[in-house]
């Protein structure tokens, strides 16, 4: 028995973009396409696994590559200021979407393609109205500085956007905070999920975690984020599965706190890497400098294969008794001579100034930061041991203030360091140029001038321990490794050494926290729906209470006819199914088309919507078309409880009658230069837009309904 639905008053239409009446073309291929939530963007994976942002006018953003990486997924964040991006051995990469620069990438903790990311972000007035939970103590001290960009690559907070995260908040934006779930599905199932995008507290290694569900093919977060509702490919049938963690739910203060203060943390700890970075890149300069003006004394050397004397010991000579060698007059005269003189001094004095600067204005101010928040997380974590509900160790973090007390001790001897070889270099200019003088003038003086004589004991020292290879070279490279040093004991540890210190012992605390969540989930539901394992799947949360979560989720195979949509209710921690409908589009009457024998509909791309709408795209008889359908419209068969108890749910499918919709709100076909094999659609109250693309032909279409 067929039921009939007929045709209402339309109310909306589908029109294409006023500023775009063009396909667009991608000649590299589409292998992903996904639009921004907040702004009129797409983003494109190609074939050729480039990562294309364009503008609504067709216009190209950037454009970046991953050489040597196959892209799978990708996803948008809500206010569209990060795109993120899976790959096939389970990396993932986060895009800044104004100038498509990679700022932030996540090593693979499994070898397994990533098959779906979603990023739930809700307000966090929603959980909390305590009065501390704004607080923010780092809000009184000064900004951190912006460091400079790098000509070795673009660094995360040489941008001006992202060192604004570090400004003091006030309380309105306190208050406005959001509470960011970022979830990574792979083919095993969920391989983790983090707090504001950064704090992992939870993950699906363990072959025997709830989290492993296979090939999830939608996911919904509701309730404060405990319930996480996935729609699966399980063995031959599709399923659909409800996880819980009672963490969340219940002690969701204690970890977002944590998690708020550990995500700066991690911040600052990337912060102070990345400045360390340009230090080093500023001594290179130093060095080379300083290789500069030894090769042009070792150039005069080697003329002289029989001479004993060193550059060092030369200088040291003529420092000493004012006589110089003819070598060394040759080298002042000839290879040095003022412009040189003055090209080196000036490489050193400003890799000097900005080493200073680094160190003063940007590694000394976050590490008494992050010395702050430190302290903050270890009282917290000691009353949660008082508790019992704690997430960390304070054992843990005394390694974390350990190696941050050891940054700060290295910075205040460098800082000393810096300042006397500065001194020493400046003193020692001033006596070469005084050398110099002598050297070509026909009088020379007798006694040298006061100032020399005042300072000859800094230059001695210059050419003893820095000229040759700088005092400050043990901060970046080591005692040990030195030539000149092979003798010494000292075996004081580098900036690498203690970044790398920090950074280990900050991991650590940013991987316990996932132990301690992964034991909690539990998987409260897995009911089969439908047989068969490769159904497509569409799915949109409503929560018509604050207590009541509602998914409706449609099911179709592409390049057939018939159509699935479930409604399912959160019950006593379980997403339960209670309302099905099995219908297909009656294409010939939509369309206005004689119906032939043996035609029929194939589904091309559906999806479903909050505002209780479903969008097909389809094919028959050649054309292909869209269309909207009310879901308010179809009549839906309720499903007994017992049916799911018992396991009887995918039998009991082949008794729910099979419904022609005719029902349409609006249709649009295509014509033959362009048959779209797929869509993407946003709705954001008035200005909602979409697109629509061809797979085969590389091209694409904005719409707007």
């Amino acid at each position: 028995m067929k039921k009939q639905l007929f045709h209402s008053n339309r109310q909306r239409n589908i029109k294409y973009h006023e500023e775009n009446s063009r396909l667009e073309t991608i000649r590299d291929g589409l292998r992903k396409v996904s639009l921004c939530p907040s702004m009129e963007l797409l983003a494109v994976i190609t074939n050729g696994n480039r990562l294309i942002a364009f503008r609504n006018n067709g216009q190209r953003i950037w454009d970046v590559g991953f050489e040597g990486l196959n892209a799978t997924a990708l996803c948008w964040h809500q206010d569209g200021h990060l795109l993120v991006v899976g790959f096939e051995n389970g990396e993932l990469k986060f895009i800044d979407s104004s100038s498509g620069h990679i700022v932030e990438q996540r090593p693979a903790s499994r070898n397994i393609p990533i098959t779906m990311i979603t990023w739930m972000v809700e307000d966090s007035s929603n959980f909390f109205n305590q009065n501390d939970f704004s607080f923010d103590p780092i809000s009184y001290m000064p900004l951190l500085g912006t460091l400079p960009s790098s000509s070795k690559g673009e660094r995360v907070f040489s941008s001006k956007a992202i060192a604004e995260f570090f400004k003091p908040s006030s309380p309105e934006r306190s208050k406005a905070q959001k509470i960011e779930l970022l979830s990574v599905l792979d083919e095993e199932g969920i391989r983790h999920i983090n707090m504001f995008s950064s704090y992992k507290i939870g993950e699906g290694d363990s072959l025997y975690s709830a989290l492993n569900m296979k090939l999830p093919k939608s996911h919904h977060i509701c309730r404060q984020m405990a319930y996480h509702v996935l729609n699966c490919a399980d063995k031959e049938h599709s399923s659909l599965q409800t996880l819980y963690m009672p963490l969340l739910e219940k002690g969701l203060q204690n970890i977002v706190d944590i998690a708020t203060m550990s995500t700066k943390m991690q911040l600052f700890v990337r912060y102070i890497e990345e400045t360390v970075d340009a230090m080093y890149e500023e001594f290179d300069n130093i060095a080379k400098a300083e290789n500069s003006l030894r090769k042009s004394f070792t150039q005069i050397f080697d003329k002289y294969e029989n001479n004993p004397f060193s550059p060092e010991l030369e200088l040291y000579q003529f420092i000493m008794n004012g006589l110089p060698t003819p070598i060394l007059r040759e080298w002042l005269t000839e290879r040095v001579g003022d412009r040189v003189l003055k090209n080196w001094e000036k490489l050193i004095v400003n890799a000097n100034r900005s080493l200073s600067t680094f160190c003063q204005e940007f590694i000394l101010p976050a590490s008494e930061r992050l010395g702050i928040l430190l302290n903050l997380i270890r009282g917290k974590a000691i009353w949660g041991v008082m508790k019992g509900d704690s997430l960390l160790d304070p054992k843990l973090i005394d390694e974390c203030l350990s190696s941050l007390s050891s940054l700060q001790t290295i910075s205040f001897t460098f800082l000393s360091s810096l300042q006397k070889e500065n001194t020493q270099m400046k003193r020692y200019v001033c006596w070469l140029n005084y050398a110099m003088h002598e050297f070509i003038t026909t009088e020379p003086a007798t006694i040298p001038p006061q100032e020399i004589v005042d300072h000859i004991q800094d230059c001695v020292k210059y050419i003893r321990n820095s000229l040759m290879h700088s005092q400050l070279t043990p901060y970046f490279m080591g005692v040990e490794k030195l030539q000149e040093a092979r003798d010494s004991k000292s075996n004081s540890p580098t900036f690498q050494d203690v970044i790398n210190s920090l950074r280990l012992s900050f991991d650590v605390i940013f991987s316990y926290p996932s132990l301690a969540c992964r034991s909690q989930w539990m998987k409260t539901a897995n009911i089969q729906l439908l047989r068969g394992n490769d159904w497509d799947v569409s799915a949109c949360l409503f929560q018509p209470e604050p207590d009541i979560s509602i998914q409706k989720s449609i099911y179709y195979k592409r390049k057939l006819p018939g159509i699935y949509i479930w409604e399912c209710s959160l019950q006593n921690g379980q997403m339960l199914p209670y309302l099905c409908c099995h219908f297909e589009l009656d294409a010939s009457y939509i369309l206005q088309i004689e119906q032939l024998d043996n035609a029929s509909v194939n589904v091309l791309d559906a999806k479903i919507y909050s505002s209780n709408i479903l969008i097909i795209l389809a094919e028959y008889q050649n054309k292909t078309f869209m269309c909207e359908v009310s879901i308010e419209k179809i009549p839906f068969t309720s499903i007994d409880k017992s049916i799911c108890d018992f396991g009887k749910l995918p039998e009991h499918m082949n008794t729910i009658p099979l419904i022609p919709v005719r029902d349409t709100i609006w249709v649009q076909v295509f014509d033959d230069s362009f048959a779209p094999s797929k869509f993407d659609y946003i709705e954001q109250g008035t200005s909602s837009y979409g697109i629509v693309y061809s797979e085969e032909t590389q091209k694409y279409r904005w719409f707007k309904i």
